[in-house]
């Protein structure tokens, strides 16, 4: 009779079963982890007293981009000399953006990121 020799090589198709099984998981959940619903919070009274009695210099921003100063057009390239005009006037008073809902909120950041090196002591979001 002859003797049958013990296998030395690993049987490995098993090990790969299960390392597919588990990168198909990890494929699955893995965006499930990354995903992050924001939810802006909602005003209440965003018309209050409180918010009016602010005196603020008022910039406005519309849907189309058009930009406003104290309900006054202004050229985007001529903004920045204009609010440092109020800024020289009342230095006091802070800068209150108001813009359209339906704009981008990318425009809306990159005002503000303009109107923030011109010195306000403030710089107020109206909702």
């Amino acid at each position: 009779m002859r003797k049958r020799r013990a296998v030395a090589e690993i049987n490995v198709v098993p090990y790969i079963d299960v390392m597919l099984v588990l990168l198909i998981i990890f494929m699955v959940v893995t965006p499930q982890l990354e995903k992050q619903d924001v939810q802006l919070p909602k005003m209440r009274n965003a018309t209050s007293s409180n918010a009016e009695e602010i005196d603020a210099v008022r910039l406005t921003i519309n849907r189309d981009g058009k930009l406003f100063v104290e309900k006054q057009p202004v050229a985007p390239n001529v903004l920045k000399e204009r609010l440092l005009q109020f800024r020289e006037q009342r230095p006091d008073q802070p800068l209150r953006i108001r813009a359209d809902a339906r704009l981008p909120y990318g425009k809306v950041r990159a005002l503000f990121r303009a109107c923030e090196p011109l010195g306000f002591p403030d710089i107020l979001l109206d909702a």
